[in-house]
């Protein structure tokens, strides 16, 4: 779905520059720059990410930027007053979050039957992280993995899992407040997850081909303006490199800044 994306980014790049070379060439001759062109700024990337659909809960926030870019577009054409702007865009807003509430209970309904059923079967949860305004890293040794809470207030958790197993089921019940919770995943390792988000939501970037015989991993996400990544041990991996050459270049400029 990412290529999607970026195939969808180039055809409007294209059609960009189709336009500014028909317009140079005087096969247009009218103003490109019509009044509110600037909502497009806000309107076509939106509906761009709405085709991401590793990030479900990221859609209320593009949903009412379309709306807002929308509304701010009649406006700027003269079709509805600006003063009245907020008259459409508050029941707008109602209405998303409604959808958006029904949307997740539908379509987590299945992934959340199956944390309430591992909850029963397995009783308590494991361990417990909480991160107020700094930042954790945990790292799981090599053994059986049953599952453990998280939560992010103003902060950030890294959770390393790359060394566990999992026989069956094991939970993360995650929550990040104006804060991130990232969650490092075994390579072939399967992942379901359910969420309740307001302007956050969950990035699922792990490998969605699980082994044989590997057992599940079911994540149980609140966001509140934060988010939920999980990545599997390769990405983590492609991520800590491009860190580290990040570094080194920035390093080898400082000193050849310091020779000078």
């Amino acid at each position: 779905m990412k290529t999607f994306r970026r195939v969808l980014w180039g055809l409007v790049f294209i059609a960009l520059g189709v336009i500014f070379i028909l317009k140079a060439t005087n096969v247009i001759t009218g103003d490109i720059f019509f009044k509110g062109w600037w909502t497009l700024l806000i309107i076509v990337p939106s509906i761009i990410s709405l085709f991401d659909f590793t990030d479900k809960d990221g859609k209320f926030l593009n949903a009412f930027l379309i709306v807002l870019g929308v509304v701010m577009l009649l406006a700027s054409q003269d079709v509805i007053a600006w003063e009245d702007m907020w008259k459409i865009l508050a029941p707008s807003a109602l209405v998303l979050i409604g959808l958006s509430i029904l949307l997740s209970t539908i379509i987590g309904s299945s992934v959340k039957k199956k944390i309430d059923k591992a909850n029963l079967a397995n009783g308590k949860d494991g361990a417990s992280y909480t991160a107020i305004f700094s930042g954790q890293e945990e790292k799981y040794p090599k053994g059986e993995f049953k599952g453990c809470s998280v939560s992010a207030v103003f902060g950030g958790i890294d959770l390393d899992l790359s060394n566990v197993t999992v026989s069956d089921v094991a939970i993360i019940n995650a929550s990040a407040v104006f804060g991130g919770v990232s969650i490092c995943v075994p390579k072939g390792m399967k992942v379901q997850y359910t969420s309740n988000s307001l302007f956050g939501g969950v990035s699922n970037d792990a490998n969605t081909e699980s082994k044989k015989g590997a057992g599940t991993i079911l994540i149980n996400a609140s966001c509140f303006c934060g988010g939920v990544d999980i990545v599997d041990e390769l990405d983590k991996d492609l991520r800590r490199a491009a860190h580290k050459a990040a570094k080194e270049a920035k390093a080898d400029k400082a000193a050849k800044k310091a020779k000078k």
